[in-house]
C-alpha cells in the first residue's frame, strides 16, 4: 500500500487561505490623513491605557482653548469608539473576502497500475469561490474606502461641534459677565435713588422706575447665567464628559 501526497497547486491554495491579516490599526491612519486634509485633529485609537496616559485631566486642568475641546472629543466621545468599531468591522469584511474558504480535504483509497493499493489524499476547493474572489476583495476593499470617509466625516463633525459648543459658552459667558455689571449698576442707581427720594429730592414715580429697571436687570443677568450654565452643560456633552465640572 502506498500514498499520493497533497499536489503543489493544492498545497498552495491551502497555504494561501491564511496569508491575509487585518491592518494594525484598522485603517484609522488613513482616517487621520483625511482629518489632516480637512485641518482637524487626530484621533487615537481606543486603547485600555492607564489612566496616568490619559491625556485629558491635563487639558481641562487649564483653561480651555478651542483646539483642546476637540481634542477632547476626539478622545472621549462615544462616537469616536463606535466609528473605530465600524472601521474594524469593515477592514474584517475585507479580510474575510481576501481568504478562501477552506479548502475540503477527500482521500480515497484505489487500486494502482502496479498492483496493490494506494491512498490519495487532496484538498478540493470551490471553483465557484475562486472565480468570485477577485470581485469579492474589490467590493470589499471598496466598503473599507467608505468606511473611511464616513468615519473621517463622522469625526470631522463632532470635532466642529465641540468647537461650536466652545464658542457658544464663551459667548454667553461673556453676556453673563456685561448682564451682571448692568445687573450690578442698575442696582447701585437704585440705591442712590432710594436715598434721593427720602431726602425728599426724587419723585416717587422717578424711583420706581429706578426700582424696575434695577429688577429687569437682575432678570436679565439671572438669563445670561442660566445660558451659561446650559452651554457649559453642551460642551461637556460635545466633549463626551460625564458632568461639566472641569468645564
Amino acid at each position: 500500500m502506498s500514498f499520493r501526497f497533497l499536489s503543489p497547486l493544492a498545497a498552495a491554495v491551502f497555504t494561501l487561505a491564511g496569508c491575509a491579516s487585518l491592518p494594525a490599526d484598522r485603517g484609522l491612519g488613513d482616517v487621520n490623513a483625511r482629518l489632516d486634509a480637512r485641518g482637524a485633529p487626530a484621533v487615537a485609537a481606543p486603547t485600555a491605557a492607564p489612566a496616568a496616559a490619559d491625556p485629558v485631566p491635563a487639558l481641562l486642568a487649564r483653561p480651555l482653548r478651542a483646539d483642546d475641546v476637540a481634542q477632547i472629543a476626539l478622545l472621549r466621545h462615544p462616537d469616536v469608539r463606535a466609528a473605530y468599531a465600524r472601521l474594524g468591522l469593515s477592514q474584517a469584511d475585507l479580510y474575510d473576502a481576501a481568504r478562501l474558504l477552506n479548502p475540503r480535504l477527500e482521500a480515497g483509497v484505489f487500486d494502482s497500475s502496479a498492483g496493490g493499493q494506494q491512498i490519495g489524499l487532496g484538498l478540493v476547493q470551490s471553483f465557484t469561490n475562486l472565480l468570485l474572489a477577485p470581485s469579492r476583495r474589490r467590493f470589499a476593499a471598496a466598503e473599507v474606502e467608505r468606511a473611511k470617509d464616513e468615519v473621517a466625516q463622522t469625526l470631522f463633525t463632532l470635532a466642529g461641534d465641540a468647537h461650536a459648543a466652545y464658542y457658544a459658552h464663551l459667548g454667553a459667558l461673556q453676556i453673563a459677565q456685561i448682564r451682571g455689571l448692568a445687573a450690578e449698576s442698575a442696582t447701585l442707581s437704585a440705591g442712590l435713588a432710594q436715598r434721593y427720594a427720602d431726602a425728599g429730592n426724587l419723585t416717587p414715580l422717578a424711583l420706581q422706575l429706578e426700582q424696575a429697571a434695577a429688577t429687569e436687570a437682575r432678570l436679565a443677568a439671572d438669563e445670561a447665567q442660566a445660558a451659561v450654565e446650559a452651554t457649559r452643560h453642551a460642551l461637556a456633552a460635545a466633549m463626551g464628559l460625564a458632568d461639566d465640572s472641569g468645564v
